[in-house]
């Protein structure tokens, strides 16, 4: 949200607290809230230097079998073992947000006869923030790390091709992201990228930084989007990775943002490790998937995983199916198939609502959709499982000395003309029963959305 340093551009700022509205109503067109975000239980918590917690991750096994017969007296007991336990670790991640205001238009708010008029667009310009933060949030809670490592908070592969240089709205590029390697189809949807921000241009040949790029306008539909950059990027063999601009500053420093349902739901495929525990054994997720090799949806791969998702939480636990639009596009033509099919013979193994969309699969899953879930993929898991921990949630920064019971969000930058107001949000996404949790990958879906 953050304009340059120098202020914002007057002309821009004249028309954006005109005096006269007549009936003119603002339009919202993106959500508050995140599905998922919204729905998920928010814990308090205290980091610090960083969190340690424990597992369990077995039982206490001293149990033995005897009977009072004759010759059975003055035998042994059971050796009372010890429970194992893993020491999982992780840290919180700040995310941010800026306002800013020219003097010029900060005057607006003195002034009687237009203190309407500013107070007005500057909370559609806390609300913009507010959307976009909640759309990247959203984003980071279903991401997974790249195909190529623990890189969290990736927004796509860029396609390798040759893109100009320029850095003004005159010098436009049409951007693709590549999705032909399987690891790289979860951005296919364009979850990540978002009208109005930068994203640096990292590549994968020594992890250097070798552009910036601002998008201007996102074609969910085409799957493309158009924007411009500062420096060219040549068509080569090395890979770029797009991440938020200003997320890593040095190579390797890719892990800032949180921990996604794709890393906690891994058997090891694509994150080695998970909260600083390796991917292997108790702490390992099942992943019904196909080499890579994407295949048609059929029941049985619900099947499988609703029966083995039963079975590992001891057939009680309700658990939810996570997936994008079109992905449910895809069980919603199965199901009107078989509602077809198979009316007036009785119960089907779903359950529907008026409208023919699903709602349930078996005993065990709810179906959820979230914009921002990677496609081709289904990810289960217990809506407990997961818990944000949250330090400090999302709101104004108080730059306020304490003494006054006043708050003071908005500071003068420093030898500018200009105000800012910063808007923060200190948590962690983490999930301390990976091994309960299921991913259907490798699936097909008509449309990307």
């Amino acid at each position: 949200m953050a304009q340059n340093s120098t202020g914002v551009d007057i002309n821009a700022a004249e028309n954006l607290l005109k005096r006269v509205f007549g009936t003119e109503q603002p339009v919202l067109q993106f959500q508050s809230e995140a599905p998922r975000f919204k729905a998920m239980r928010k814990k308090p918590f205290g980091f610090g230097a960083g969190v340690y917690d424990s597992i369990q991750n077995s039982d206490i096994q001293s149990l033995g079998i005897r009977n009072s017969g004759v010759g059975n007296d003055n035998e042994d007991m059971p050796d009372p073992t010890a429970p194992q336990w893993q020491q999982p670790n992780y840290d919180a991640v700040n995310k941010y947000a800026r306002i800013n205001l020219s003097g010029k238009a900060q005057s607006r708010a003195f002034n009687n006869d237009e203190k309407q008029a500013f107070s007005r667009r500057l909370m559609e310009l806390i609300a913009s923030v507010s959307r976009s933060h909640y759309q990247a949030q959203e984003f980071s809670i279903f991401n997974t790390s790249t195909y190529t490592g623990n890189y969290t908070g990736c927004a796509g592969v860029l396609s390798n091709t040759a893109y100009a240089g320029g850095g003004n709205p005159n010098n436009l590029n049409s951007y693709s992201l590549d999705t032909s390697i399987a690891g790289t189809r979860r951005y296919a949807n364009l979850q990540g990228i978002f009208p109005g921000m930068k994203l640096d241009v990292y590549s994968s040949a020594n992890w250097a930084k070798v552009a910036t790029i601002q998008v201007m306008v996102v074609d969910e539909v085409a799957l493309t989007f158009t924007g411009y950059q500062d420096n060219a990027t040549p068509a080569a063999l090395t890979t770029y990775f797009l991440f938020r601009a200003g997320n890593a500053s040095n190579p390797g420093d890719f892990n800032r943002d949180v921990f996604g349902t794709g890393d906690a739901i891994d058997d090891g495929t694509n994150t080695a490790t998970y909260l600083g525990l390796a991917s292997a054994g108790y702490w390992k997720s099942f992943v019904l998937g196909n080499s890579g090799t994407l295949r048609d949806f059929v029941p049985q791969v619900m099947n499988e995983v609703q029966l083995r998702a039963q079975k590992r939480n001891n057939g009680n636990r309700k658990m939810q199916a996570w997936m994008c639009y079109g992905m449910e596009e895809m069980l919603l033509a199965y199901y009107q198939r078989t509602i077809v099919s198979t009316k007036g013979m009785g119960d089907t193994p779903f359950k529907v609502n008026l409208g023919g969309s699903p709602d349930e699969w078996g005993p065990a899953f709810t179906i959820n959709t979230s914009p921002r879930m990677c496609p081709y993929e289904i990810h289960v898991f217990a809506a407990d499982d997961f818990q944000i921990k949250e330090a400090v949630p999302f709101g104004p920064v108080n730059l306020g000395d304490g003494k006054d019971a006043t708050p003071n969000f908005w500071a003068r930058v420093i030898g500018k003309d200009n105000w800012e107001a910063l808007m923060r949000q200190e948590y962690q996404q983490v999930n301390l029963t990976r091994n309960k949790g299921f991913k259907i990958a490798d699936l097909n879906q008509n449309r990307n959305y």
